[in-house]
């Protein structure tokens, strides 16, 4: 079961002192742009990549923010805690539980696995449609 709702990207995460579900959906994109104005799959990997180097925790703060208020809307939860907030529970994270978060996000529909296999079956009708030319 747990499995099954990392593919769709949706986990459980001990944060902020208790058990909150994480979703990252098409909202996920809207939050990013409304924090960092028009930001595609490109922006994002360099911002992650950023994030590998020690550089962008803003981009980290909103990323997990976003996961978690609508992680709530999700669930039907209310979700009121700022960004800044947010921050301040990642200090308290394991390494275990960022590779929950990342592992959450590679695995959902428009960031991860899903966005792959969506621009294969892409690609794949594109050759289909030229092959029947």
């Amino acid at each position: 079961m747990a499995k099954q709702q990392q593919r769709q990207g949706l986990c459980e995460l001990k944060i902020g002192g208790q058990n909150r579900p994480l979703y990252f959906g098409l909202c996920t994109f809207m939050d990013l742009e409304d924090e960092f104005g028009d930001i595609g799959m490109e922006e994002i990997n360099q911002k992650m990549a950023d994030l590998k180097s020690g550089k962008n925790y803003k981009f980290l703060f909103t990323l997990v923010w976003s996961g978690l208020y609508n992680g709530a809307l999700e669930r039907g939860q209310e979700f009121s805690h700022s960004i800044r907030e947010v921050g301040h529970w990642l200090d308290k994270l394991t390494e275990e539980d960022y590779v929950k978060i990342f592992e959450t996000l590679s695995e959902s529909q428009f960031f991860g696995k899903g966005q792959e296999k969506e621009e294969e079956n892409e690609e794949s009708q594109a050759e289909d449609g030229s092959k029947k030319k």
